[in-house]
């Protein structure tokens, strides 16, 4: 029996650690399990993203809450 967890990959667009296209390359890497990498442009992990994505008003918000919901609804349904 082999064990092929599901990755599930959470990540700001503005980055400046790990770039973006650096995580897309692993993404797209073969490997046994399935890989999903969501980007949002409302969170980022290491500091606030100055001049990034404004603020465009109600669809802009709650177009990324329902991209960071869906993904924390993904990882629960994959984890049972």
């Amino acid at each position: 029996m082999t064990i092929r967890p599901p990755v599930f990959w959470l990540h700001d667009a503005g980055d400046r650690f790990e770039p973006i296209a650096e995580t897309t390359a692993a993404a797209a890497a073969p490997r046994e399990g399935p890989t999903e990498l969501t980007v949002s442009h409302l969170i980022s992990h290491a500091s606030p993203l100055p001049g990034g994505q404004e603020d465009s008003g109600p669809g802009f918000w709650l177009g990324e809450m329902w991209t960071l919901l869906a993904f924390s609804l993904r990882v629960l349904r994959a984890g049972g």
